[in-house]
């Protein structure tokens, strides 16, 4: 899902979308090398078998594993409200941009005798 945030984030800022919509498909681009380098090997060391559950150091794992999983959520988080951002600031921009429709003034002409 975060592939699809970064190409889509990517894809409305070379639409002309402006330089916000590229900071949160960076932002949740990120998600994914910090997953693999951080996040993973703390998993695999979790999920080690014959590892004690109970243990101070499955203890610190966790402790660890949440922190990094928290640093993960917050760019999530920062990029989505970001692209919240860029969405409303492009609807609000797009509804100024288009005129509204003018009515004309009926012209009034006298009125027209079907009878001679």
């Amino acid at each position: 899902m975060a592939i699809v945030s970064l190409l889509s984030g990517l894809a409305a800022w070379l639409l002309g979308g402006g330089t916000l919509w590229v900071v949160g498909a960076v932002l949740i681009g990120l998600v994914v090398p910090f997953t693999f380098v951080a996040i993973m090997p703390t998993n695999k060391q979790l999920l080690a078998p014959g590892r004690d559950l109970a243990s101070t150091e499955t203890r610190a794992l966790l402790e660890k594993w949440a922190k990094l999983h928290a640093v993960r959520s917050v760019l999530s988080l920062a990029a989505t409200l970001i692209f919240i951002w860029s969405l409303l600031g492009a609807l609000t921009s797009r509804s100024i941009r288009t005129p509204r429709r003018q009515h004309s003034r009926a012209v009034r002409s006298a009125p027209v005798s079907l009878v001679r």
